[in-house]
């Protein structure tokens, strides 16, 4: 079983939920509504680089763009992109496309569906 811990704001979360065993780390980058835990593409670049190798990164967003979405991911060199607001399924594929590295994770309503390489 794999296990990602969301909401990450720092370093030092992300070290403390490494240690608890968590496999991925989840950033809200790009949210569309009050968060108390979203941070901005700036600081999730900066800890993404200094995470461990096998620890995977993940962009949740709530964006519906999907310029926007593959522009961000794109800087902060994520492994993952979970979308979670709608955008029509052919934005999901072109976003598929153009992140042909990254796992993309597109929920629907409370179901999620894992878009694999």
């Amino acid at each position: 079983m794999r296990t990602k811990i969301c909401g990450i704001r720092n370093e030092k979360d992300a070290l403390v939920a490494i240690r608890a065993g968590a496999n991925a780390v989840g950033f809200l980058v790009g949210i569309t509504h009050v968060a108390e835990d979203k941070i901005n593409e700036k600081e999730a670049q900066s800890i993404i680089s200094n995470l461990p190798p096998f620890v995977s990164s993940v962009m949740v967003t709530h964006l519906t763009k999907k310029e926007k979405i593959v522009d961000i991911a794109k800087y902060l060199n994520v492994n993952t992109i979970q979308i979670h607001d709608y955008i029509p399924p052919a934005d999901v594929i072109y976003v598929r496309n153009r992140m042909c590295n990254c796992k993309i994770i597109k929920v629907i309503g409370c179901v999620t569906y894992l878009w694999n390489n």
